[in-house]
């Protein structure tokens, strides 16, 4: 133990250092057990379409999702989740599969819809980069 105390008064920049990074290791692994829609990844993502009928709503603009999109995706872009949260709430016995480009935006969106109080959220983890990383089918075009 002195050892130690002698190690942190001879190398305290060092010692401070690695106090900060862990307490931001901490931090982050913390932060997202409170987040407000659970994030899954792409076999979590296609169980919840399948087995429960999950309703995915892709956040992206609208440009972006005609580029390619998940199937049966809903369009509604993260600037304008707010003025459109009745035509979400229509799906709210359904779990919500977010998702994004990369899963940061359907993050935020969660935090939207919970705040509206909508449950069932989920955040595709890597969004549709991920899913198409994973070969899953990808749909082009407007929605229909």
């Amino acid at each position: 133990m002195q050892q130690l105390a002698e190690f942190v008064a001879n190398h305290w920049v060092l010692s401070m250092t690695f106090v900060a990074l862990l307490a931001a290791l901490a931090g982050n692994l913390m932060g997202g057990m409170g987040a407000a829609a659970a994030q899954v990844g792409t076999a979590e993502a296609v169980r919840l379409i399948n087995r429960e009928d999950a309703v995915v709503i892709d956040v992206r603009e609208a440009a972006e999702f005609q580029q390619g999109h998940i199937a049966n995706a809903v369009n509604i872009p993260m600037a304008r989740l707010g003025e459109r949260l009745a035509e979400v709430r229509k799906f709210n016995e359904r779990p919500l599969l977010l998702c994004c480009d990369a899963g940061h935006t359907s993050m935020r969106a969660g935090a939207v819809l919970k705040k509206a109080g909508l449950g069932k959220l989920f955040s595709l983890r890597g969004g549709v980069g991920a899913w198409r990383q994973d070969n899953l089918p990808i749909a082009r075009g407007k929605q229909t």
